[in-house]
């Protein structure tokens, strides 16, 4: 029984390695057929693009094959880049032998939905007879609009590992919460200042004009699960840790600056009410 669990257990290792390959091939393509250059000749492209996607239909077709690398997975790798549109991209063949090249290509990803939501992505591509891989993967982004720091550790690990599919799924999520934290910060009207460097949002809430509590309210990459989250730590002042005190707030809030049981909203929610009621 442990051997046959073993033995599933690598199957689905296996599985998923095929997965991030097939998604890295075909974000490779689409920037292949997308980018301009003076001695690259556009056909080569399209064929490898063409290849590529004859193989996926075949596949999707392969009832051998589990359901996720049918129409399906088909599907949902063309839909990745459906989001995204490519805004300028060019290609620079590095190096070129008998046995492999090396192509240098620059592009500037927009989403379709949100133009605000951009970046400029560099990666080399070397290519042989047996097979295609990413051997160098960069991000960056404009400072003055992004919160470079909050996604560092994503762009980090995505170059690092040469994989940009994980990026491209990631980045959306980020966005969403980064879009989400500053629309409620606003509709709530709370006083709260961005902090150009760490990314964060501190939120100031007070007892007529004297400050009781800050709060800062950060998104943080989980390395481990792959994922956003949004974390905030509280900062009392010797006033408001004495009415927060005197409202029952929980000791772990007051003393190490958050509360397990509280997810920001919540903890904004009950700041909220402990300044209400003392500004009365």
């Amino acid at each position: 029984m442990e051997g046959a669990c073993d033995r599933l257990k690598n199957e689905i290792d296996s599985l998923k390695e095929q997965n991030r390959q097939l998604e890295r091939i075909y974000i490779t393509n689409t920037i292949t057929r997308n980018s301009r250059a003076e001695n690259d000749h556009n056909q080569e492209n399209d064929l490898n693009f063409s290849e590529w996607l004859t193989d996926a239909l075949s596949m999707a077709h392969d009832e051998s094959l589990p359901p996720e690398y049918g129409a399906n997975k088909t599907t949902e790798l063309i839909a990745k880049t459906l989001r995204w549109k490519l805004e300028k991209c060019f290609c620079e063949t590095v190096s070129k032998s008998s046995k492999e090249s090396e192509k240098e290509y620059q592009a500037h990803w927009i989403h379709r939905f949100d133009s605000k939501l951009n970046f400029d992505m560099k990666m080399n591509v070397v290519e042989t007879s047996a097979m295609t891989k990413i051997s160098y993967l960069s991000f960056s982004f404009d400072s003055d609009d992004f919160p470079t720091s909050e996604v560092g550790p994503l762009v980090e690990k995505c170059s690092k590992s040469c994989d940009p599919t994980i990026f491209f799924k990631k980045i959306e999520r980020y966005w969403e919460k980064y879009t989400f934290r500053k629309q409620f910060l606003q509709e709530e009207n709370l006083e709260s200042h961005f902090h150009k460097t760490t990314g964060a949002y501190r939120v100031v809430f007070k007892y007529g004009q004297e400050p009781l509590a800050k709060l800062q309210w950060s998104i943080q990459f989980n390395d481990l699960a792959e994922e956003f989250f949004d974390t905030y730590n509280v900062l009392f002042t010797d006033k408001g840790g004495k009415i927060a005190k005197d409202l029952n707030i929980p000791e772990d809030l007051v003393n190490k600056g958050s509360f397990d049981q509280w997810d920001v909203l919540e903890c904004i929610k009950n700041l909220k009410i402990m300044s209400r009621v003392y500004d009365e």
